[in-house]
């Protein structure tokens, strides 16, 4: 499958998730969706990401803001019901949330099998 293919279901799950949002009573705005790697190279220096090119960098990755009653949401717990829904819709999808080492409870994203990052970031 092709990158594009790839971002396409991407797009389109991350509509399904703001939509079960709305539904359940969750606000989310955008934070991060495409970041380029001179950016990425400045948060790996800051010690706020891990990886040189990461999912960010391929469009395969949407950071969302998460409010309850207009309070803006900074613990775990509070995106572990995103979070299980968006693994719902596709065993390609990855919550942030589960990782041990540096847990990113509002990071959503999409692995894209067979497909390099390098060869995604132009």
């Amino acid at each position: 499958m092709k990158l594009r293919e790839y971002q396409s279901i991407f797009a389109r799950n991350v509509a399904r998730l703001i939509l079960w949002c709305e539904k359940e009573k969750y606000e989310v705005t955008f934070g991060e969706v495409q970041r380029d790697p001179a950016w990425q190279a400045q948060l790996c220096a800051a010690g706020k990401s891990k990886v040189k090119l990461g999912y960010h960098n391929s469009r395969l990755a949407v950071d969302l803001n998460l409010f309850r009653d207009g309070t803006f949401a900074t613990h775990t717990s509070e995106y572990e019901p995103l979070g299980i829904f968006w693994e719902s819709l596709d065993p390609l999808n990855v919550w942030g949330g589960r990782w041990e080492n540096f847990p990113d409870a509002n990071h959503f994203e999409m692995r894209a099998p067979g497909v390099t990052i390098e060869r995604w970031v132009a």
